[in-house]
């Protein structure tokens, strides 16, 4: 059972099966403050949870949870209170944290939907000039979601990222070198800079299906940006 229609949600077609229910549904917006839809989901997960209970539950949450010395916002605080109802209350659970998921919707809140959304318009982009992001595509992510369910992995909270961060700067030289154009932004003096140092994925086996290279979110944006 796959319950949302965004990008992680079409992106699961193939997998879905009578034995999972994959929770892509939700609040998205890392920037989101509105408690009214931060219960909205919690009662989702609940009604959910109460008829299924014997199907394994999995639940995408964020790789900033990983670092312990953030300071959690509203959105953040609310992806940590989902993460604990679920792993205390199902007897099979996978909690998935991701970085910025890499692919083309309509979904403007995602980081790379809305730069390239503020270039197109000619919009100057604000920049957080300490800020860094780490990421994933998408067609890489259903791949590990595969292996995981074939490896039967359950009662986990993983972290699933390209292990290379990036800062907001580079991408924007990135989006440039893809799009062949200047895009217009002004950088300010804040950001929080966070480090992903333990993989807990490699645990099962080097699930990334590509090496580690410098040229990673410059391929995957090409791909699903320009030559999709």
């Amino acid at each position: 059972m796959i319950i949302g229609n965004g990008l992680i949600a079409n992106s699961l077609q193939k997998l879905d099966n009578n034995n999972y229910i994959f929770f892509a549904s939700g609040v998205s917006n890392s920037a989101a403050v509105n408690v009214i839809d931060f219960d909205r989901e919690l009662r989702l997960i609940q009604e959910i949870h109460q008829s299924n209970k014997n199907k394994v539950f999995v639940y995408f949450s964020s790789c900033f949870l990983s670092n312990k010395e953030a300071k959690l916002t509203p959105y953040y605080a609310h992806k940590l209170k989902m993460e604990e109802y679920i792993s205390n209350n199902k007897l099979n659970y996978l909690i998935l944290r991701l970085p910025q998921v890499i692919g083309k919707s309509n979904n403007n809140n995602t980081l790379i939907n809305n730069f390239i959304y503020k270039s197109n318009i000619n919009e100057i982009i604000t920049l957080q000039k300490f800020a860094n992001r780490y990421f994933i595509d998408i067609l890489d992510l259903s791949e590990i979601i595969k292996k995981l369910i074939i490896l039967k992995i359950t009662n986990e909270i993983l972290d699933i990222f390209y292990p290379k961060s990036y800062n907001l700067l580079d991408i924007i030289e990135i989006l440039e070198t893809c799009s062949g154009k200047k895009i217009n932004y002004k950088l300010i003096n804040e950001g929080i800079s966070y480090s992903l140092k333990e993989h807990s994925i490699y645990n099962y086996g080097n699930l990334i299906p590509h090496s580690i290279d410098d040229n990673y979110l410059l391929s995957s944006i090409k791909k699903h940006y320009f030559f999709g």
